[in-house]
């Protein structure tokens, strides 16, 4: 993975902010690299799931300082592209998880994740995509 920016899906946060080990060393590596980047629709998906207002505030202030791929009205195109496309195919991926896609393919990026839609995804387009 060096050397190439990498957007971390919520699923692999999921599993590095309760401490499993095969999370942790992956994911302290990258941040020290400062390969990383995230997204407001994985922020969204992380803070909803905070325990507390003390927690909301401290994954709040910490995820904040991460580089953030925007979601731009070109990729939101290429999301209702992607999303209708696969429909019509008959694979129905969630709509986090193909606006997800759509940035990562948006800056040529690798998408870490621990979920099963994006290998469909990655099946019909360029998504570069590894899990742990």
């Amino acid at each position: 993975m060096s050397n190439a920016s990498v957007l971390i899906d919520t699923s692999v946060w999921i599993l590095y902010l309760r401490g499993e080990a095969r999370a942790k060393e992956p994911l302290g590596k990258l941040l020290l690299e400062e390969q990383t980047y995230t997204s407001e629709i994985i922020l969204f998906e992380i803070l909803r799931g905070a325990k507390s207002k003390k927690d909301f505030g401290i994954l709040q202030r910490d995820f904040g300082v991460l580089p953030r791929i925007v979601l731009s009205q070109k990729v939101w195109q290429s999301a209702f592209s992607i999303g209708f496309e696969l429909r019509k195919s008959g694979i129905n991926v969630p709509t986090s998880d193909t606006l997800i896609a759509a940035l990562a393919l948006s800056r040529n990026c690798l998408l870490l994740h621990e979920d099963k839609h994006f290998p469909l995804i990655a099946e019909r387009y360029p998504l570069k995509c590894m899990t742990l």
